[in-house]
């Protein structure tokens, strides 16, 4: 079991936001020129929402540290062709260890709401809730050596408390069905989601493959105790807007509020709001994997499941006649959920062909979803005012051409990529990388924002 501190990185103004020990990983160079490099794109994203100008270079760094430390760690060897496809477990395997670490260093920073520093419920607690899946397109080219004939699997927890990383808990309970088959000893079906108590539950009774995750540093560390996750940021957030709710409903009287608490000691504001659901996308040599993790919404009621939990929702992964989709969304998760967003763009940019400039607008146009859509009528079901919401999306055809959008209707939303060959977006770093991180800007009189990039990886 890891050590609480060790694990759990704190912001201590130095240049790296991520915990001690990545950052005493080597980093990563890409000076190879070997056409036989295979095909790697990952991108990530810390929330759409509201981010604090201030904050800005602070998330931009964070992403680019979670992808270079991802790449140092289970990429190193892309270049010398070690994987092929005579080793498809292996790579689906890296691919989703990769995936779920890249989006757990996300996880350990205080500045994401997800895993520590989750905003807290009603009640003064964190709740989490996280998916992750894959697909590939090896099941309709006569690869007969997957794991089960398992080319498609996602796993997924909600309200889970006392656990560090959620993402990784999905990660085991999807290599254990992987691995070991969908039934325990005994024959009793073993889950792809688990809520509340269950994560660690899961994690005090079957410890095995999480013994054996250990050997990749990925051992999950787990505390029954609901204050386990909670940071300085996010109990000063919590009693700040606890005491405004209770202000606005006329339920304390104001001299009842905790006192020690000042604004003028933390620099935080009632714009810093943001649905900050973190994801990464990895595509890995026709395997493309998506991971969710979130705290959900601020002062939400304990118990209250989110898009982050839900498949079809906040995230799919599917095939259609060899060409891979994906998509990963931050929002308010009741409306991603209630509309289906991530069903809906499969059906119109993946089965339906559609292109992603024409699709992608229609999720925050109120009223624009056709007939094709989930809840079967007209439009887009409209409860709230406007459409927030954020999301990235991939499309993956001929094994090594990949089409990448975003997709924004609230003010921020803080993006970042790596492709394996992609010259003309180097990253500003003095290592030469292809990683780019930015946050992206409503602007003025706009409705949203949204931007397609093409790959040859």
């Amino acid at each position: 079991m890891l050590n609480e501190n060790a694990h759990v990185p704190t912001d201590n103004n130095n240049n790296s936001l991520l915990s001690r020990s990545e950052q005493q990983q080597p980093q990563y160079t890409n000076k190879d020129d070997n056409n036989n490099q295979l095909p790697l794109f990952i991108a990530v994203h810390c929330g759409a929402g509201n981010h604090s100008t201030q904050n800005h270079s602070t998330y931009e760094q964070l992403m680019s540290q979670s992808i270079q430390y991802t790449l140092n760690k289970y990429f190193n060897n892309n270049y010398d062709n070690s994987d092929n496809n005579n080793n498809i477990n292996e790579m689906i395997i890296k691919s989703l260890n990769a995936c779920s670490y890249c989006l757990s260093l996300l996880e350990n920073s205080p500045f994401t709401n997800a895993g520590y520093g989750s905003n807290l419920n009603r009640i003064g607690q964190v709740e989490c809730d996280a998916c992750l899946c894959y697909n590939t397109i090896y099941s309709n080219n006569n690869y007969n050596n997957l794991n089960n004939k398992i080319n498609k699997l996602y796993t997924s927890v909600s309200s889970i408390y006392g656990v560090y990383n959620p993402i990784l808990l999905c990660n085991l309970l999807l290599q254990d069905i992987y691995y070991n088959g969908s039934y325990f000893n005994n024959k009793l079906i073993k889950p792809i989601h688990l809520s509340g108590y269950g994560g660690i539950y899961y994690l005090n009774n079957y410890s095995n493959l999480n013994s054996n995750l250990n050997n990749n540093h990925q051992l999950i560390y787990s505390n029954d105790n609901k204050n386990l996750l909670i940071s300085d940021k996010s109990k000063f957030e919590y009693n700040k807007y606890i005491s405004l709710l209770n202000n606005n409903n006329n339920s304390i009287n104001s001299n009842n509020i905790n006192n020690s608490i000042n604004s003028n000691n933390i620099n935080s504001n009632t714009n810093n709001i943001f649905y900050d659901t973190i994801g990464c996308i990895l595509y890995y040599n026709g395997i493309l994997i998506s991971g969710l993790s979130s705290g959900g919404l601020l002062l939400k009621i304990p118990g209250r499941v989110g898009e982050a939990s839900i498949y079809g929702s906040g995230t799919i992964c599917e095939e259609f006649n060899n060409i891979l989709f994906t998509s990963n969304f931050s929002g308010i998760g009741e409306d991603i959920m209630l509309n289906q967003m991530s069903n809906y763009l499969k059906n119109e940019i993946l089965i339906n062909d559609n292109t992603m400039e024409s699709i992608l607008p229609n999720l925050v146009l109120n009223n624009s979803i056709n007939n094709n859509s989930i809840n079967g009528n007209n439009g887009m079901i409209d409860i709230y005012d406007k459409h927030l919401v954020g999301c990235l999306c991939c499309k993956i055809y001929d094994l090594n051409y990949l089409e990448f959008g975003y997709l924004h209707s609230t003010n921020t939303m803080a993006i970042s990529y790596y492709s394996s060959n992609n010259n003309k977006n180097r990253n500003v770093d003095n290592n030469g990388n292809n990683i780019k991180s930015f946050i992206s800007k409503l602007g003025n009189n706009k409705e949203y924002v949204c931007k397609i990039k093409s790959f040859k990886l």
